[in-house]
């Protein structure tokens, strides 16, 4: 019956593709997102583009086309299904990473010894969209991949503005003491920290800077995209 029901709403409510509105009835699809679109991400090589105090950052898009849209649907158009789409690309990122060794930390040896640690945003956000877009990415790429997802060891305990709205120089102070890390959640894993674009950097030095302080040095960063 709920096969039959979400059948006739489909016929009703034809799915389109997010970024050029084929029809998703009748093209393969990510459901949300068509193949033929999905083909134009370029996913980067799987190397680190950066390290922060140490820690390895690795980007899988340059933060432009398909994927800046993608981003601003899932974060500002609440288009909660797109974090799927993203968490499989960075999942083929993942997979560049691993078969080019490029980690230095390679604990990820297993799924349990990983745990997939989203950049927590401001509770205001929360209630606005009603969810947290860099969580439900890092939901999904767990999920895909089998590792742990924990959203309880680093915590944000200060709210800030929103990094996009303010200038280079404002933003390490903007983030300074907005995060702390809850160590009774903690068992030792890799901490694989996701988040969406990195533009300057300031929201995971603190991040990283937060994790090294409470004693924490196995950490890997990806995420989704970089500002050029």
């Amino acid at each position: 019956m709920k096969y039959f029901i979400n059948f006739l709403l489909s016929l009703i409510y034809k799915e389109k593709c997010c970024i050029c509105g084929i029809d998703l009835s009748c093209a393969k699809s990510e459901k949300i997102l068509c193949k033929n679109c999905l083909k134009t991400v370029e996913i980067l090589s799987g190397f680190a583009q950066t390290k922060i105090n140490g820690v390895e950052i690795f980007s899988a898009c340059i933060y432009n086309g398909i994927v800046r849209t993608l981003i601003h649907k899932l974060k500002f158009q609440h288009n909660k299904n797109i974090a799927r789409v993203l968490a499989k690309i960075l999942t083929d990122f993942f997979d560049k990473i691993l078969v080019n060794n490029s980690l230095d930390i390679l604990y990820v040896k297993t799924p349990k010894t990983v745990a997939v640690v989203p950049i927590p945003t401001n509770r205001k956000n929360v209630q606005i969209r009603g969810y947290n877009n860099v969580y439900e990415i890092a939901k999904e790429f767990a999920e895909i991949n089998g590792f742990i997802l924990k959203n309880d060891i680093l915590i944000k305990i200060k709210n800030t503005k929103p990094q996009f709205e303010l200038k280079k120089n404002q933003r390490k102070s903007n983030v300074s003491g907005c995060f702390k890390v809850d160590l009774k959640n903690y068992h030792n894993e890799t901490i694989l920290l996701i988040d969406d674009i990195i533009t300057t950097g300031a929201t995971l030095n603190e991040a990283i800077t937060t994790f090294q302080a409470a004693g924490i040095n196995n950490i890997v960063c990806i995420t989704v995209s970089k500002a050029v």
